[in-house]
């Protein structure tokens, strides 16, 4: 479902109230939620404010090829 195709509604209340149902569906049954897709500072505040610890995205990192032999990645955490 794409909310820009859905008239009368608003795109960005339309992605929150989804978020806002999803982690609590997680609270109340256990999966880890990861928002993907983030791109911008207000998008990751948001993310914050409902709750959601884990994440990736352009505005966290770009992507890129790790060298052969790296250490694990750092955790995804959201935390402040």
């Amino acid at each position: 479902m794409k909310p820009e195709r859905l008239p009368g509604l608003q795109p960005r209340a339309l992605t929150e109230a989804l978020a806002a149902s999803l982690v609590t569906f997680a609270a109340d049954t256990g999966p880890v939620i990861v928002a993907e897709g983030i791109e911008t500072p207000d998008e990751l505040r948001v993310l914050r404010s409902l709750g959601i610890s884990y994440g990736q995205g352009y505005y966290l990192g770009r992507p890129a090829s790790l060298p052969l032999f790296a250490p694990a990645p750092r955790s995804s955490v959201l935390s402040a």
